[in-house]
This record gives structure tokens, sequence and C-alpha cells, in this order.
């Protein structure tokens, strides 16, 4: 599989970054049909999928992160309904892997329980806005 790559339309042409080109109305997800002009995809034995579809359709096999192929004695972890190379699952907003501790999901992306309320400013338990300055909703992680 390869990972979702750069891609821009021209005259009816999705242009891949590559130079591979196709018809606008075939750049569609194979499972769901829906366009993948404004979301991740991948292009898995030549047909191309949105991120979920894919996932949903090889998670046995594929690492959630990266979309490479998972194996016999790799080391994974389930979480969002995917598997995970444990050294692969790590915090969106720091890049630091998560290691088994509580974490938020916001737009299908991982993240820490102190990046998720530092980015985005939110208590995760109450979901109230957090003032800037008030750092009472990361305390109780002790």
């Amino acid at each position: 599989a390869e990972a979702a790559m750069e891609v821009y339309l021209q005259h009816g042409e999705v242009i891949f970054k590559d130079g591979r080109k196709m018809p606008e109305n075939e750049f569609v997800c194979s499972v769901t049909g829906e366009s993948l002009l404004d979301q991740d995809f991948v292009i898995h034995n030549g047909k191309p999928f949105s991120r979920k579809a894919y996932l949903d359709q090889f998670a046995d096999h594929v690492d959630g992160s990266t979309l490479q192929p998972l194996y016999k004695g790799d080391n994974v972890v389930l979480a969002m309904g995917y598997k995970w190379k444990i050294e692969n699952f790590r915090c969106a907003g720091t890049g630091k892997p998560l290691n088994f501790e509580q974490f938020m999901v916001k737009g299908g992306k991982p993240y820490s329980v102190e990046a998720y309320v530092e980015k985005f400013r939110v208590c995760p338990t109450c979901n109230e806005t957090v003032a800037l300055g008030d750092d009472s909703a990361i305390e109780w992680m002790g």
C-alpha cells in the first residue's frame, strides 16, 4: 500500500505528485464510492481507498499509523479500533509515544490528555473551556 500522497486537480484530472493521472470521477474510494479529493487516501493494489475504509478492510494486517504490514511477533496495542505497533502509537500533538497512558481522540488522532488540553483548551472530563494559564484540568493526572 502506498500511503497518502499529494495530488492536485487540473482540467478534470487528478494528478499525483509522481506524475500519474486519474480522471476526477474515478478518484473515489473503492469501498464507499466517496470522492477522495478532500480526505486522506491510500492506494492498494492500484485501487484508491479512504484511510478509514482501508483500515477497516485491512486493520488486522496493517499498522494504524504507518499503514505498513504487521508481522507475527510485532508488539501491538489495540486502540481506536485498530492495531498499532507500540512504537508508532504516538500523541498527535507532541509526537511522544503514548505508552499505554490515557489518551483523547480528536479528528481521528490520539493525543495525550495534557497535549489535548493544551492544544484545544478543553477539559477532557467536562468538555468545558480551560482558560489560558489554568492548569487545574491537568493536575488530576497526578
